[in-house]
Formats: structure tokens, C-alpha cells, sequence
């Protein structure tokens, strides 16, 4: 299971989660279908995906 946040700014909720001890499992990048997007697992073990449309 992966729990996600479709969020406006991916870059600043990924750093929020790596400081809060978030480990990455896909880096956190631009993809091929608009959204920057990587997945993290927290500390506890949960699986996290984070998604922002890419600002043009």
C-alpha cells in the first residue's frame, strides 16, 4: 500500500519528510506525465508517495 499527497509544491513536502526521517525509495523527479513525484518510507515503516504538477 502507498499513501499519497497530491500536493502544489512536491519539492518543499519531500525535504519536510527527509528531515522528519523519511527514507527515499524513488528519488524525488520530474515524470513523464506532468507530475514531479517520488515515493519515501517513514520512519514506521509506511510507504509514501508525493505529487505536484510540474510549474512550466
Amino acid at each position: 500500500m502507498v499513501l499519497h499527497l497530491q500536493v502544489d509544491d512536491a519539492d518543499e513536502w519531500w525535504n519536510r519528510a527527509i528531515v522528519a526521517g523519511g527514507v527515499p525509495v524513488h528519488p524525488l523527479a520530474d515524470q513523464f506525465w506532468g507530475d514531479r513525484y517520488g515515493q519515501l518510507r517513514d520512519p514506521f515503516g509506511h510507504t509514501w508517495s508525493i505529487g505536484a504538477p510540474i510549474r512550466s
